[in-house]
């Protein structure tokens, strides 16, 4: 697969930027933008597989969300949008669908 970006939509300029802080603890580096009113959190894919970065990326928002109320949240790969907030967990459903 090539290498895609992936956003992360939240409602505030705080959250995202908590979110790239909470990133950062586990290696990963975000930037912030607003994008339509409301702010994004792109992780820049320059050199690892997307799959394999989204696991990462996944595990993090993951510990994030519940930390933060498990608010509803939109996360997009190149084309492909996923809505998470609900209880099941991100990275058993990154693993089932890279499998």
């Amino acid at each position: 697969m090539v290498a895609e970006a992936i956003r992360i939509e939240l409602e505030s300029r705080a959250d995202a930027a908590d979110l790239v802080r909470a990133f950062a603890v586990r290696g990963l580096t975000g930037g912030v933008e607003v994008v339509n009113g409301h702010c994004e959190v792109e992780i820049a894919n320059r050199r690892e597989q997307t799959e394999r970065l989204l696991i990462d990326v996944l595990a993090a928002l993951e510990a994030w969300l519940a930390d933060h109320d498990d608010p509803p949240t939109r996360v997009r790969v190149g084309e492909r949008s996923y809505v998470f907030g609900a209880p099941a967990s991100l990275v058993d459903m990154a693993h089932a669908r890279a499998a």
